[in-house]
């Protein structure tokens, strides 16, 4: 049986011992310093191992707080033992601390780049973060504009104070976007036409692939975005009338924009978009009666009704005695018949039908007469 835990290398009380109580203390000691004790260390200004020892830097310690004037980038040695290292730079030169085991791979921490939560797994030394890849324990390293986003990938994410960008206005008539806009609500508000440009995806380590900014327009003027070298949604140039933008991204060599916002447009009566441009304007039209359906099968063209010419329709005229032979329900107008009251002979006209063999009159319904 070993004579020390094999991580930790805490004493194990042995067999027969005399007094176990007291490596039973100090072994309870040695364990509760490992699980919280801060390690302030001042670093020469070259690689350092931690010693290794029951109770020693490496083992007694959880956190650790380097400090130290350094000239260029050093190496802190952890032993190749399971184990957690919490560890802040606090070094002055401006040069990162690698913390990592004698033969393997380690993580870079920052200076003032605040606490990383490092795990020794027995070969490398690697950084914690939540395995879903969302916000969990993670270390702040390399994660802002100053360091040039260098720590960003898939399981590393902007700091607090990054992600949480404020409107950046710009309102002249010749602007920039500049990788320190990564994150932000560009607005650009002119009244006249503004001339935005962006530098190259990926040139110099700026615009790297997943950089990406919101633009919105809110000028009179059109903005007319002009990338250096790279395309923009392919084309040379990506424009915003008022009250629209894109969402734009790098994906290290070009740029991809996602439009948004609805151009406000008034058209004349009865007339219909027919098309929309680029940036977002409508083109507006009278539709032709061939550019409708008939509204019943869907196909066909409408033309306008013509409304008909009504006429008051008018009976046949005869005399009484001109009425001809006549069918059972024909209508007819005897001129010199008489309304009732007339004299016989002064008869001024009344409107007559036929039935039962004689022209009769609607009033009476006897046989009209003269």
């Amino acid at each position: 049986m070993a004579n020390n835990t094999p991580n930790l290398k805490i004493s194990h009380i042995a067999t027969n011992q005399n007094q176990k109580e007291v490596t039973a203390n100090t072994s309870a000691d040695e364990l509760d310093l490992a699980l919280t004790s801060l390690l302030a260390k001042a670093l020469p200004d070259s690689n350092y191992t931690l010693t290794a020892s029951e109770g020693g830097e490496a083992y007694g310690n959880i956190a650790f707080n380097f400090t130290g004037a350094l000239t260029a980038d050093r190496n802190v040695i952890v032993p190749t033992t399971p184990k957690l290292y919490i560890a802040q730079n606090s070094t002055t030169g401006g040069h990162n601390i690698t913390v990592k085991t004698v033969g393997g791979t380690g993580i870079a921490v920052t200076p003032a780049s605040g606490y990383a939560i490092l795990y020794c797994d027995g070969v490398n030394v690697v950084q914690l973060t939540n395995a879903g890849g969302g916000s969990g324990l993670q270390a702040t390293s390399q994660k802002d504009q100053a360091n040039g986003y260098a720590g960003l990938d898939a399981n590393t994410f902007l700091k607090a104070a990054e992600a949480n960008r404020p409107l950046d206005a710009r309102t002249t008539v010749t602007e920039a976007v500049t990788d320190s806009d990564r994150g932000k609500l560009v607005t650009f508000s002119n009244g006249s036409a503004v001339a935005a440009s962006i530098a190259q995806a990926g040139t110099g380590g700026l615009f790297a692939a997943g950089w990406f900014a919101y633009l919105f327009n809110v000028g009179a003027g059109v903005v007319t975005l002009t990338p250096a070298t790279s395309t923009v949604n392919g084309s040379a140039t990506i424009t915003f009338v008022q009250y629209t933008g894109c969402f734009i991204y790098s994906d290290g060599t070009n740029y991809g924009a996602l439009r948004f916002g609805i151009v406000p447009t008034t058209a004349t009566t009865h007339q219909f978009v027919t098309a929309i441009a680029a940036d977002g304007t409508g083109t507006k039209a009278q539709p032709a009666a061939a550019d409708l359906s008939d509204g019943v099968t869907g196909t066909g063209a409408v033309v306008e009704a013509v409304a008909p010419t009504v006429t008051t329709p008018k009976w046949t005229a005869y005399t009484v005695a001109g009425l001809p032979g006549g069918s059972e329900g024909q209508y007819a107008y005897a001129t010199d018949g008489l309304k009732v009251g007339e004299l016989t002979g002064a008869g001024t006209g009344v409107p007559v039908y036929f039935s039962n063999g004689s022209w009769r009159v609607f009033s009476t319904d006897a046989a009209v007469a003269s």
